[in-house]
């Protein structure tokens, strides 16, 4: 997802990035990598992932989305709150 969202040139929104950093970090602290240094980890064990696509500068605060919702098409009912509080 996240190099989708770089190909579309777009950032992510933060709870994806948060979610795909935890389970990055989860898998190299499961298998002994935290204290790797990143060049290692690019040329050595096989990951399901790419450390390389997290970013490391950010937009501006403003810029920042905490999640993108899918947009509905015009008239389309809204879900029904009705019982929910």
């Amino acid at each position: 997802m996240l190099s989708w969202m770089n190909r579309m040139g777009q950032f992510p929104p933060l709870l994806l990035l948060r979610r795909y950093m935890k389970i990055v970090a989860r898998h190299c602290e499961k298998n002994g990598w935290l204290d790797w240094e990143l060049h290692y980890l690019d040329a050595g064990p096989e990951m399901p992932f790419d450390v390389r696509i997290l970013p490391i500068s950010f937009p501006p605060l403003c810029d920042l989305k905490l999640w993108v919702y899918p947009e509905r098409e015009t008239g389309a009912p809204s879900p029904s709150t009705k019982g929910l509080r």
